[in-house]
């Protein structure tokens, strides 16, 4: 797993246009990835400031299925 990170974005309804290009082989085993995996995001605001555990950086997490690839 490799984590890519943004620059961060002001405002309260901050919109970010981030596009990361992979260069990937589609043969069968690339094919065969697609069918078990998913593709997990997981957004943090840098600027909030963690005081215990009850506190928590995260904004959102989404899980998506890549089945829709093949």
């Amino acid at each position: 797993m490799e984590d890519y990170y943004t620059r961060a974005i002001k405002g309260a309804i901050p919109n970010w246009d981030y596009l990361k290009l992979l260069d990937i082989s589609y043969d069968n085993d690339f094919k065969n990835y697609l069918r078990k995996s998913e593709l997990e995001f997981t957004v943090f605001d840098d600027n909030v400031v963690i005081q215990d555990e009850r506190n928590s950086d995260v904004v959102g997490s989404a899980v998506i299925s890549l089945l829709p690839l093949l």
